[in-house]
């Protein structure tokens, strides 16, 4: 055990003298120097210097710090547990843990063990070392000492038996040299579990190796700790390149920088900040962590009125090389206002309550069924190779029936416009809706009504193509209305067919920060449902990270009067194009599946209920009173069954399942939704049900109407003449459904169940939803 002294604190990390004969580099007894063992008291030196904390080195040091490496068998009573780790090797020592207060561990089993010998562990997880490159930036780190497409990372102890190979990188380098060999490589793998921490750190794909030395338990504990409970360890180095990158780790840098106890610095030394001066040039770039850490916080505020969430479920989304570097141009962004502005005044914590947050402004934008054949937006405007291929005529008519248009009108004008009214009480918004002169009049007419209703709501009506996000001039027009010069603001994106929640905009605030100019933020969760007969049914929980549903992105003007930030890339790329905050605590957004949904038109009739209800299966079921809270204009409207609510018909009480099957008559028209539900709240497994369908299609219909029943997953059995798929093994909360949708004109005229296999199967009830028909 060696220590660093820094002031107060003694900074606990591994370093003990060694002779390895067989490492040609260091032949005589010095130091280990193992970089990830030397890396602790580094990063504890550059947060401290980062948070503008001073230390006395004439103070003797009255406190133990135990940050990165399996080192806790150093622990003495009273000592600091920052990020530590328990070695795998030492589990039967005797640990003297006497007063040792925990702030973070380095994984699920370190907590385990801990807690096993009476400690209070927190529930915050994850290797200090995932955060080099914030500490650490690639471009202060140096040439590395090669480039290659393989990194070989060994433990020091299974260095001999590798160091023969090439781009093998010894751990026991400098570490600023083994920090830029890994920043710079292109796939790092080997036992050191640091190569794998700081590769991730930097955006790199890594794997692990076992080591012929070290147990698994570092190994399996870092893993569980960033969310990867099922990765494989490659059992050697051929196997690490077999296998491939690990998933991306999961990791709440917010939570272990606030566990960070720069108290213990602080006791001693009064005067100095415990926070780095608010800067764009800070190394600590995170979405909310020096926020929070202002204020004495661990994660953002809550909206008012809200419980407070749980800090798991809210996490930047992982920085991948790309994304960082978007974060260089954030910090661009951000001096070039500060720098030719006027001065700024520091940005302080937001507030929970409206009444008293600096008020932000926001720019909404929604295209409201835009003419812009051919711009490729969508798949209507695209040509037969990636979209519908329709000819002008052919979209026009599309763009502008009734069937799709109605639908968008009312739910713009009735729910979305209400709801962002509410959302808006206590901000200041301006909504832009851009349409075409060519609008249908009756529609063009309910938009303006609206815009005489909602002060907040700006017509745009243009003959060019718009993007998702306004233009520079309706920017600059709602800028001019607020009187907003130098102040960061949010601009979003509405759809006319999704309702952003009455807390969007409390949700967002604390994000619209000087700091944060450049950036972008998705709400990743929601709920969605279908429409039906003006109803929304099936409603479940949607999580969808850098969805289209609401992303906004945090904008400034510059002295010059230019928009910074405005130019929105595809949503699910933003992260590739600029650092993106993903916010997921509460639902955030109401997506309404529809069968005149833009992004499902194929240029020809294909299944709509398969296809919305399957894609929305995954999630559990909608809470009702989260809907009746956040979504207060759909409340009414929305249900949980997998149909209209009061029109199911039981089509068999409890019943035993077995061969050659059980009959049930149907004798409604159009489309279905079956449920069953099996007895004692067990689910079916995978292709244990099949249903078997009889469909009144005559024998010369059957090849027309093949492509649209393949397209329903529905496969023809030339034994008995019937349609048939496997009942979904996944259940929705409240049985399994499977919605049946023939063509046009054809009917289901009864429905068989049969076991796959010879078992019998227990079930509680059997029930059936017809479905609105397709409108034409």
């Amino acid at each position: 055990m060696q220590s660093l002294a820094l002031g107060p604190v003694r900074v606990i990390h591994f370093n003990p003298e060694r002779v390895i004969p067989t490492d040609p580099a260091f032949p005589e007894k010095t130091p280990l120097n193992n970089f990830g063992d030397v890396l602790g008291p580094e990063l504890v030196r550059r947060i401290l210097i980062s948070r503008g904390i001073t230390w006395d080195s004439d103070v003797d040091a009255a406190h133990d710090l135990l940050s990165v490496g399996s080192i806790l068998h150093f622990s003495r009573p009273g000592a600091h547990v920052w990020g530590s780790g328990v070695n795998g090797k030492a589990l039967e020592k005797r640990y003297r843990l006497e007063g040792t207060q925990v702030h973070a561990v380095r994984g699920p089993r370190t907590r385990a063990f801990l807690q096993e010998q009476g400690l209070q562990v927190p529930e915050i997880y994850g290797d200090p070392g995932l955060l080099c490159a914030q500490l650490f930036p690639r471009k202060e780190l140096g040439d590395p000492l090669f480039h290659s497409d393989v990194t070989i990372v060994p433990n020091f102890h299974d260095y001999p038996a590798v160091a023969h190979l090439p781009n093998v990188l010894n751990p026991r380098t400098p570490l600023e040299q083994c920090l830029a060999t890994l920043a710079h490589s292109r796939f790092v793998i080997g036992s050191s579990l640091h190569g794998t921490v700081v590769a991730e750190a930097y955006g790199v794909p890594a794997r692990p190796v076992a080591s012929d030395v070290e147990p698994e338990f570092k190994y399996r504990d870092y893993l569980e700790g960033t969310g990867r409970p099922q990765a494989e360890v490659a059992k050697d180095l051929e196997e690490a390149q077999r296998l491939g990158p690990l998933p991306a780790p999961e990791f709440d840098a917010d939570a272990l920088l606030a566990a960070f106890p720069a108290h213990l610095w602080e006791e001693t030394d009064s005067d100095a900040p415990a926070v780095a001066p608010d800067s764009a040039e800070s190394p600590l770039l995170y979405s909310a962590a020096q926020d929070a850490a202002a204020a004495g916080r661990t994660e953002p505020p809550a909206p008012a009125g809200t419980a407070a969430p749980d800090r798991k479920a809210f996490s930047m989304s992982t920085l991948s090389g790309t994304i960082r570097r978007g974060l260089s141009v954030g910090r661009r962004i951000a001096r070039k206002v500060t720098s030719q502005g006027p001065a700024q005044k520091t940005a302080e914590p937001a507030a929970t309550n409206p009444a008293v947050t600096e008020r932000r402004l926001f720019i909404g934008h929604t295209r409201f069924s835009v003419h812009q054949h051919g711009s490729g937006y969508f798949n209507a405007t695209r040509d037969s190779s990636r979209g519908a291929g329709f000819s002008e005529k052919e979209y026009t008519d599309w763009l502008y029936s009734d069937a799709r248009l109605a639908p968008r009108t009312e739910i713009f004008t009735q729910l979305s416009l209400p709801q962002l009214a509410k959302a808006a009480e206590h901000h200041d918004v301006v909504h832009f809706v851009s349409f075409s002169p060519s609008l249908p009049q009756e529609h063009k007419q309910q938009l303006i009504d609206a815009a005489q209703k909602y002060d907040f709501l700006e017509l745009n009506e243009t003959k060019n193509a718009v993007s998702s996000t306004p233009s520079k001039t309706l920017v600059r027009r709602a800028l001019q209305k607020h009187n907003v010069t130098d102040a960061p603001f949010g601009v979003y994106r509405l759809d006319d067919d999704d309702l952003l929640s009455v807390n969007y905009f409390s949700q967002m605030a604390p994000y619209v920060t000087p700091k944060h100019i450049g950036w972008w933020v998705s709400l990743g969760s929601g709920i969605s449902a279908i429409r039906m007969d003006g109803e929304f049914t099936f409603a479940r929980d949607y999580y969808y990270p850098k969805s289209a549903f609401g992303p906004m992105a945090i904008c400034a003007q510059d002295t010059d009067g230019e928009i910074l930030n405005l130019k929105a890339p595809k949503h699910t790329i933003l992260d590739q194009y600029n650092p993106t905050i993903i916010d997921s605590r509460e639902p955030a957004f109401f997506h309404i599946r529809h069968e005149s949904q833009d992004s499902t038109v194929e240029g020809e009739v294909r299944p709509f209920y398969p296809e919305a209800m399957g894609r929305i299966l995954s999630e559990g079921p909608a809470d009702l009173d989260k809907v009746a809270e956040l979504f207060p204009l759909v409340a009414d409207k929305t249900t949980l069954t997998p149909g209209p609510e009061g029109r199911d018909v039981q089509l068999q009480a409890a019943c035993t399942l077995e061969r050659p099957g059980l009959d049930l008559s149907w004798d409604q028209q159009g489309p279905l939704s079956l449920q069953v539900v099996p007895a004692g709240g067990k689910s079916l497994k995978p292709n244990q049900i099949q249903v078997r369908l009889t469909l009144d299609i005559p024998e010369s219909q059957r090849e027309v109407h093949q492509k649209f029943l393949s397209a329903a997953k529905l496969r023809y059995s030339e034994r008995d003449g019937t349609y048939w798929r496997y009942m979904p093994n996944k259940s929705s909360g409240f049985g399994h459904v499977l919605p049946i949708e023939p063509p046009a004109g054809v009917n289901v005229t009864s429905v068989r169940l049969v076991p796959d296999k010879a078992e019998t199967i227990e079930l509680d009830e059997i029930v059936g939803y017809p479905l609105p028909p397709r409108r034409a």
